[in-house]
């Protein structure tokens, strides 16, 4: 199998790339690939975080927003109840006035 060689950028020159000379290459080679993907990895990360931080926000919002509708609702019930026994009273007051009790 033939050993894998470069080509010097200076003078074109095709250099075989022994394991003395290769190692170094190849180690430099991961330790910027392993760099990159732990940059990577950080990234992701943050965009998750921010993503669940996001989604609390939106969930305590949306909470916050039922309580008030339902606060808004009992309110509305209150006025409902208080308007229908105000008119259960005068409709049986007319019932009553228009009675007779000296039958």
């Amino acid at each position: 199998m033939a050993e894998p060689t470069i080509i010097c950028p200076k003078c074109k020159n095709e250099i075989k790339l022994t394991e003395s000379l290769a190692a170094p290459l190849i180690e430099s080679t991961r330790q910027d690939y392993e760099r990159r993907l732990a940059q990577k990895d950080l990234d992701v990360a943050g965009r998750e975080k921010s993503i669940r931080e996001r989604g609390e926000v939106l969930s305590k919002a949306r909470d916050s927003l039922e309580t008030q509708v339902n606060e808004r609702v009992q309110q509305e019930r209150g006025k409902i109840v208080v308007d229908e026994a105000r008119k259960a009273k005068l409709a049986s007051y007319g019932t009553m006035k228009g009675a007779s009790f000296c039958d």
